[in-house]
């Protein structure tokens, strides 16, 4: 209800069908947690980490926010997380 609520209001102009953007948000994160440490297990990965959970809020939302068509010049290095 609020991405169709953003939506027809033009705040949100998703590039995706509007009722995927939870289950993808959803398999992003299980896999972050779940997969990436037996993809990197030649290199140390703590996905608990606190550095860890910085950088997947702030690529998360990078994410988020291009698939919901909602324009910023934030990039991943930029520290930008929306101010949450």
């Amino acid at each position: 209800a609020v991405i169709d609520e953003g939506v027809a209001s033009g705040e949100l102009k998703p590039v995706i069908e509007p009722h995927r953007f939870t289950s993808l948000m959803g398999a992003v994160t299980v896999f972050h947690f779940s997969a990436m440490p037996w993809l990197t297990l030649d290199t140390p990965f703590d996905p608990w980490g606190q550095t860890e959970l910085e950088k997947h809020k702030r690529e998360i939302l990078l994410v988020a926010r291009g698939m919901l068509g909602i324009e910023t010049g934030a990039t991943p290095q930029d520290g930008d997380a929306g101010g949450s």
